[in-house]
């Protein structure tokens, strides 16, 4: 009787512990997408089916994929910046940044078909920021347009 009440608690606590796995294999709800009136992210499952492409490492980093779009006008100088956060600790670790330079009305800005998060990372922080057009001086000069930025945070629902 005993061996089989222990038998019973092993079972039980094997498939609880590979629940828990499947559970957290990717933390992120994906496709998750935020818009605004100027922007558009999508974060989705990973492209994985191309050669030299990153793999997730259980227990270690899942993969996701990114896609940004231009919903407003033409802007300048844009930059994207991804970063995630470590539980407990106050700083945020930088994932990716790229300079775009010029986004079009209506345009993909940018795509990453995949990049490594944490297993431990429950908040992925992406901020765009530009300018709008520049403006020409009486005398010839360029001035640089106004800087902007948006940020955008996805949460898990842990």
């Amino acid at each position: 009787m005993f061996r089989k009440i222990a038998r019973l608690l092993l079972v039980i606590s094997c498939l609880s512990f590979n629940l828990t796995s499947v559970i957290n294999a990717q933390a992120f709800k994906v496709p998750d997408t935020q818009s605004t009136d100027q922007w558009s992210i999508r974060i989705d499952k990973p492209i994985l089916d191309r050669p030299n492409t990153s793999k997730p490492k259980p227990g270690v980093a899942d993969m996701y994929s990114m896609v940004v779009k231009n919903n407003g006008n033409t802007l300048y100088d844009v930059t994207i910046d991804v970063y995630r956060n470590e539980p407990n600790s106050p700083t945020k670790f930088g994932l990716f940044s790229n300079s775009l330079g010029t986004v079009e009305k209506g345009k993909t800005a940018f795509q990453h078909l995949n990049f490594p998060l944490s297993v431990h990372a429950n908040e992925i922080e992406v901020i765009i920021s530009w300018h709008g057009k520049a403006a020409i001086a009486k005398n010839g000069t360029k001035i640089p347009g106004r800087k902007f930025k948006q940020s955008f945070v996805f949460k898990t629902d842990n």
